[in-house]
């Protein structure tokens, strides 16, 4: 889907996929500690609801998105927080990701 789709969803407001609140399976696999914290990568991160919460369990993350808005909008929830997630406006399909080192 072009990037002008994903951004006319995230400017309408229809975003079904964004509950708030991260995905159980996410949650019940962190805390089985069978991936002690480390460097990871979000991709199609949206508007950060995962990225965050694992920059909270002690993860340092990339949340990367091709929808710019997304990314704006995670930017500004992550604003005041600790610090340990950054977002990236990236088309995965297209572009390279970060060259930093993901476990």
């Amino acid at each position: 889907m072009p990037q002008r789709d994903w951004n006319d969803h995230y400017a309408q407001g229809f975003m079904p996929w964004d509950t708030a609140e991260p995905d159980g399976n996410l949650v019940e696999f962190v805390r089985s500690e069978r991936l002690a914290p480390c460097r990871v990568l979000d991709i199609g991160c949206g508007t950060g609801t995962h990225s965050l919460w694992l920059a909270e369990q002690g993860f340092d993350v990339v949340g990367v998105d091709l929808s710019a808005l997304a990314i704006q909008r995670a930017q500004e929830k992550a604003a005041g927080r600790n610090g340990r997630c950054r977002f990236e406006v990236l088309d995965i399909l297209a572009q390279a990701p970060p060259r930093d080192a993901f476990e």
